[in-house]
Formats: structure tokens, C-alpha cells, sequence
């Protein structure tokens, strides 16, 4: 016979012993109750364990201005004399049409205004208005933007003019443009543009593209110097792979093994200088290496009587335009003669896998400004050939982005000559 009792609860799960019984609703609370206080607890001790939270770093959020001032294009170089063409929008946040008007002075390098140009747009809401203008900027050392609105002046860009006899300031990339360089934030930067005085040198030009393809050497370009100094591509040395190099390297890969730029020509009494790497930033790579020329040279305790750039083969990626690439070199090539460079040598850009074409190009605007500053240019032809560029020495279809351990030496020794 079963002697349990009716209410043993032998029978009966123990969850239903303490929550399915109305007279264990007390109990149930209690131990709620208690489970809630731990949790309290705990919680408590672990945010006095943390130190106090610091100021946040994150930036305040930008106030949204009413009309912006925004720049397109200004030219990287300019011949003396030439207008400068400025291409700038106008932003209009308002929600409201808006009369506008830029307003351009000009002003001599005693800080004379000489001029004033206004052209009146309509700025309307959710769109750009449009300013192109070509300025007369022959006897001016100075441009500012002014940006005038109902909300009242927004500053534009200060466009400064370095002609040949100025002396080069310090100078930074900006935004994609060249600008002199600022301690701390500069609200309206200074834009740099290099001038350079035209020079058409026809009957040294008569003979210069026979000499150079039949490899005759100039006289002047083989006379003995005591100091020479080598500027070569960044790209081309042991960079970082996040500073331009080849990504596509492993670390026993062939030319993963590239010379240092020590190694290149040991036996010489300076290491060469890097130019670069480029990575692109909306200004040509041409430029970038005409400041960090004129920067190294200043850097310089001993003045080199001759300078030899192998020019940096990124414009033959970002496709800087020939005109304004001739422009640059033209300006540094008379940069370095006021220096006291004797001897100047220019090495075209090269880049394995590049178009014919535009290797042609950026070859003939090299010439050319080689030409009209009685400057050399050195050919790369043989450097070109394939194998200098192949990852694998003995497989084809596979190249890096720069030369070879066999390509750098192939270039060291046509260098080797002009370094003493």
C-alpha cells in the first residue's frame, strides 16, 4: 500500500515545489529578490574598478557654413607671362538663391594692390555656380580669392607667384596642391606656382635629338667635377609596401632582393638621394620631386657642380599632361643653374608595361626642356628591356613596378660614369 500522504510531493518536480504552488510565491519573491541584489553588486564593483572616463577625443562636428569657396583647378607652373586660369565653385547651403561674387585682386611683391576683378554669379540652392577666369598676372607676385555673400566673406585661396630670382620657400603638399608650409592650421593656404622665363634655343636644338640617338656625349656633361650628387625614384628602393612598393613581392621573390640605394654605386663618395614614393594626391608627382630637389640641394652643405635626377616614374601613372611636366622642369633646370649647378642630366621617366606613347611623350618634353636649358638628357632604351623588370629572372609575364636586382645594376653602370 502507498503510505505517501496526499501533499508529499514525492511525485511532484522540485521547479514545481517552488514556483507552481501558490504558497511558494513568497519564497519565489525572496529569491528574485536576492538574484537582482547580485546582480547590483556586481555591477556596482566592476564600474568603481574603471578609471573615470577622459575628455573624448573625437572632433566637435563641423558647422555647416552657409555659401563654400571650392577650388578646381590652379596651374601647378606657368611661362612668364602666361594668364593664370583659375577654375573655382561656389557652394550655396543656404536653401535659397543668393546673388555672389568672387572677388580676385592682384598684387605686386611689395603688396600694392594693383587690380581688382569681380564677376558676379547666381548661387543657387542644391547646385554649384561656376567661376572660370584667366588673369592677367604679368607684373603681379600675388592672388587672393574672395568669396562675397549675403552671409557676409568667405576667403578663398592665396595664390603666390615664385619666379626665378625668388628664392624657393619651404613647401608641402596641401589638398592636392603645392603650399608653403604653415606651423599649425592655415585656414586660407598660400598656393605655390613656379614661373619660369621662356627660353627658345633653336640651333642648340638643331643637332641635340642626332647626338643623343647616336649616343654622342656633350663636352660639358663629361667634364670632370669634383661633387656630384644622384637623385633617384623612391619607388625604386626598399620601401615599405605601403609607401609604393611592390605588393605583389614576397620576401625571397627575385626582386624583393633590389639593391639599397647605397648598394647601387658603393665605390662613390655620396649614397644617391630618393625622390619620392609618390603616392597619388592630386598633385603631379613632377612637382612633388621639383621641391624635394631644391629642398635636398639646400640641405646640402657642399654644393654638387653637377646633378643627376632620374625622374620618378609616377606621371606615367597618374598621366600628368606633357605641357605642364615640360613647365616644371623647365623652372627647376633654371633653378639648379642659379644654384650653382654646372651640369644638370635628366633621366625620363621608365616604367615596364606603360604604353609606348605615353613613355614618348613625357621623352620628348624631357628633351625639350633638356634642350633649352643646355641641360643632358640621358636615354634608357636598353634599361627597357623586359628581363630587367621580371619578378623571376628566368620566367617571363610576371613584372614588378620597379627594376630588378639585374635592372638597378644595369642602371647603376649607366650612371656609374657621371658620379665621381
Amino acid at each position: 500500500m502507498d503510505m505517501r500522504g496526499k501533499n508529499s510531493g514525492a511525485d511532484i518536480p522540485v521547479c514545481t515545489l517552488l514556483w507552481g504552488r501558490q504558497e511558494c510565491l513568497p519564497y519565489r519573491r525572496a529569491l528574485a529578490a536576492i538574484i537582482l541584489a547580485a546582480v547590483c553588486a556586481c555591477a556596482v564593483s566592476r564600474a568603481a574598478e574603471q578609471p573615470p572616463p577622459g575628455p573624448s577625443t573625437q572632433p566637435p562636428p563641423t558647422e555647416k557654413k552657409p555659401f563654400y569657396l571650392i577650388v578646381d583647378y590652379l596651374p601647378p607652373a606657368l611661362y612668364a607671362g602666361e594668364a593664370l586660369t583659375a577654375c573655382l565653385r561656389v557652394e550655396n547651403t543656404t536653401g535659397a538663391a543668393a546673388d555672389v561674387t568672387v572677388r580676385a585682386e592682384i598684387f605686386d611683391a611689395a603688396g600694392k594692390s594693383l587690380r581688382v576683378a569681380e564677376e558676379k554669379l547666381a548661387a543657387t540652392p542644391n547646385a554649384f555656380a561656376e567661376y572660370r577666369k584667366d588673369l592677367d598676372l604679368h607684373d603681379a607676385a600675388r592672388a587672393t580669392f574672395t568669396l562675397k555673400t549675403p552671409q557676409g566673406d568667405v576667403a578663398g585661396p592665396v595664390v603666390r607667384l615664385v619666379r626665378d630670382a625668388d628664392p624657393w620657400p619651404d613647401a608641402e603638399v596641401k589638398d592636392g596642391r603645392l603650399v608653403v608650409r604653415e606651423a599649425g592650421t592655415e585656414a586660407r593656404p598660400t598656393v605655390l606656382v613656379p614661373v619660369v622665363e621662356r627660353v627658345n634655343r633653336e640651333g642648340d636644338r638643331t643637332f641635340a635629338p642626332v647626338k643623343w640617338a647616336l649616343g654622342i656625349k656633350d663636352q660639358d656633361a663629361q667634364a670632370p667635377v669634383a661633387r656630384a650628387v644622384l637623385m633617384l625614384p623612391g619607388a625604386w628602393g626598399k620601401t615599405p609596401l605601403s609607401k609604393g612598393g611592390d605588393s605583389t613581392q614576397g620576401p625571397n621573390s627575385p626582386s624583393s632582393q633590389a639593391l639599397d640605394f647605397g648598394e647601387l654605386l658603393p665605390e662613390k663618395a655620396s649614397a644617391p638621394v630618393a625622390l619620392g614614393p609618390y603616392e597619388p594626391s592630386g598633385c603631379a608627382p613632377v612637382l612633388r620631386a621639383f621641391n624635394e630637389v631644391l629642398r635636398a640641394l639646400a640641405a646640402l652643405k657642399e654644393k654638387p657642380e653637377r646633378i643627376v635626377i632620374v625622374l620618378p616614374p609616377e606621371d606615367l601613372e597618374v598621366a600628368t599632361e606633357p605641357r605642364i611636366y615640360r613647365v616644371v622642369l623647365e623652372a627647376l633646370l633654371e633653378r639648379l643653374a642659379r644654384a650653382g649647378v654646372k651640369q644638370a642630366v635628366l633621366a625620363p621617366p621608365i616604367k615596364y608595361g606603360v604604353a609606348q606613347a605615353r613613355l614618348d611623350l613625357l621623352r620628348l618634353e624631357v628633351r625639350e626642356a633638356a634642350a633649352a636649358r643646355g641641360a643632358r638628357m640621358l636615354d634608357w632604351a636598353e634599361v627597357l628591356d623586359e628581363k630587367a623588370w621580371r619578378l623571376d629572372p628566368e620566367k617571363s609575364g610576371v613584372y614588378g613596378r620597379k627594376p630588378n636586382a639585374e635592372g638597378l645594376k644595369k642602371i647603376a653602370q649607366k650612371l656609374s660614369d657621371l658620379i665621381p
